[in-house]
């Protein structure tokens, strides 16, 4: 038997599907280190978990009050973010203009 050659039809409908992996594994990911956080949260007091008896399963997280005491603090580390943005931006700019840090290992 040899090897299968694709035609350009093909190529096509596996790019689509490759597209379509890459989304899956990504979303995947994404909800595992969710679904991580909210249960550190919950070991530690700032967040309350409810499950609900349904299908398809239903699970509420809500602050608690420990948690609501973090909200002004981070309302503050999100204005520092915002205000430095800029600089943030020129910082990495040079960084990766000066090839000092591999961009790619960074977040």
């Amino acid at each position: 038997m040899g090897r299968q050659l694709l035609g350009v039809d093909q190529l096509g409908e596996l790019d689509k599907a490759s597209a379509a992996a890459c989304a899956m594994a990504s979303w995947r990911a994404s909800w595992k280190v969710l679904t991580q956080t909210l249960c550190v949260l919950e070991r530690d007091g700032l967040v309350r978990r409810e499950i609900y008896p349904v299908f398809p399963p239903r699970v509420e997280y809500e602050l608690t009050e420990l948690g609501q005491n973090l909200t002004g603090l981070l309302s503050q580390i999100r204005s520092w973010a915002e205000e430095h943005a800029p600089d943030i931006k020129d910082a990495r700019a040079r960084a990766s203009a000066n090839h000092q840090v591999d961009m790619a290992m960074l977040p």
